[in-house]
């Protein structure tokens, strides 16, 4: 588990760094460390949705999973959330 916490502390910059540059615009900034499921929300910056660090993961992190090894990312896709609509892109690293 230190290993993979390590390795995404330069992620967990990026996406501090990348809200940073849109704090009012928004875009949420979301990684998840999927080696526990149960809590996969590992880091957020300005949080649209409401989800809080350590939310567990969804249908849709699951499906990231799957997509990562054949190097998959999920493009500029509409999520529904309610009566919300998000244009949303998901890249597994």
């Amino acid at each position: 588990m230190n290993d993979t916490i390590s390795y995404l502390e330069n992620y967990k910059r990026i996406v501090r760094l990348i809200g940073e540059s849109f704090p009012d615009a928004g875009i949420e900034i979301l990684l998840h460390n999927l080696s526990n499921p149960a809590k996969a929300l590992y880091v957020l910056k300005n949080n649209v949705i409401g989800r809080g660090i350590e939310a567990p993961a969804t249908n849709l992190d699951i499906d990231l999973k799957r997509r990562s090894p054949r190097k998959q990312d999920k493009l500029n896709y509409e999520l529904n959330i309610g009566s919300r609509k998000f244009k949303c892109t998901t890249i597994p690293i």
